[in-house]
Formats: C-alpha cells, structure tokens, sequence
C-alpha cells in the first residue's frame, strides 16, 4: 500500500529533472527497490535492473510511468497468492480467533 500510494504521488507530481522529482524517486527507489530496503517490494530481477540503471543515470531516464512495471508486478502478486492465502490454514486460525474473541460473527 506504501509503495502504491507513492507511486501515485510520483506519477500525479512529475516534473521532468526537477530536483524535487529526483528526490522523489530516490526516496522511492531507497525504500521499495533498492536491495535489503526495509519496505523491499517484491519485483522481477529484469524490472529490478531497469530501475538500477535509471538511479545510475536519472538526469536522462526519469519518465512519469517508471514504476508502472512495479506496480503491475506487485498487484499481479496479490491476485495468484491472495486466494491461496483464504484457503490456507492460517486464515482458517486467525477466522477462529477473531470469531471466538467475538470480533467477527460467523458469516464469513
């Protein structure tokens, strides 16, 4: 949700080689890309060095749609693992819990 929400901002505030848009995206790349970040969003190796070339060369490649391969990749996670993650026995534990706590009624 953090790295979507900043992708966002970048995408509705860019501003070819304005410094405040090459801080951006390095606070960006600093806390989602870059590796053992500690919000490191999980993307392709291929997506990954895309953006380790354009850090190394940003005056030249900042584009406003820079992060759309991340977001994509991220969301396209979510979709395969989500409903694994409701059939899972995990999920299963936590519904017990919050229904047992009285936190949720037995519907879902």
């Amino acid at each position: 949700y953090l790295f979507y929400e900043g992708a966002k901002k970048w995408k509705s505030s860019y501003h070819s080689r304005k410094k405040k848009t090459v801080r951006l995206f390095n606070f960006l790349y600093d806390t989602f890309i870059n590796d053992g970040s500690l919000l490191q969003i999980n993307i392709s190796e291929k997506t990954k060095k895309e953006l380790d070339i354009v850090r190394m060369n940003q005056e030249n490649q900042l584009t406003r749609d820079i992060f759309d391969n991340c977001i994509f990749e991220v969301f396209q996670m979510m979709l395969d693992s989500y409903p694994r993650f409701l059939r899972s026995e995990h999920h299963e534990r936590y519904k017990a819990h919050i229904t047992d706590s009285g936190m949720l009624d037995n519907s879902l």
